[in-house]
C-alpha cells in the first residue's frame, strides 16, 4: 500500500480510559498530529483527530478512504506504541478531557 508512513512521535496517555496514545504520523507529504491509539476489551484502534462542535457531536478532522490504509496504520501505531513502551521511551501526560 503505502512504502511511506512513518510515526513521528507518540506520547503515552496516563490514567483511565481507552486512549493509549496520542500519534503523530506522515504519510508522503501530509503529516496527521493527535490521532489517538485506543484500545477497548483488548482491541485496538485508531481514532482520527476530530473535533467536538457546539451541538455536542463530533466533526472528523481526518478521514481515510481506504480500509486498507487505516489497517496498516493501526498496526503500524500499535507496534511503534508497544515498541516504544517495552523501551520506556514513551513520554507521558496526563489528557485534558
Amino acid at each position: 500500500m503505502f512504502n511511506d508512513i512513518e510515526i513521528r512521535q507518540i506520547i503515552k496517555f496516563t490514567g483511565t480510559g481507552p486512549a493509549l496514545a496520542s500519534i503523530t504520523f506522515r504519510i508522503g507529504s501530509l503529516i496527521v498530529r493527535n490521532a489517538r491509539l485506543m484500545e477497548t476489551e483488548g482491541r485496538r484502534w485508531l481514532a482520527m483527530p476530530s473535533k467536538k462542535m457546539g451541538n455536542g457531536n463530533w466533526f472528523n478532522l481526518v478521514s481515510l478512504s481506504s480500509y486498507e490504509v487505516k489497517k496498516q496504520l493501526e498496526e503500524l501505531c500499535s507496534r511503534a506504541y508497544d515498541t516504544a513502551v517495552l523501551n520506556d521511551s514513551v513520554p507521558e501526560f496526563i489528557p485534558a478531557f
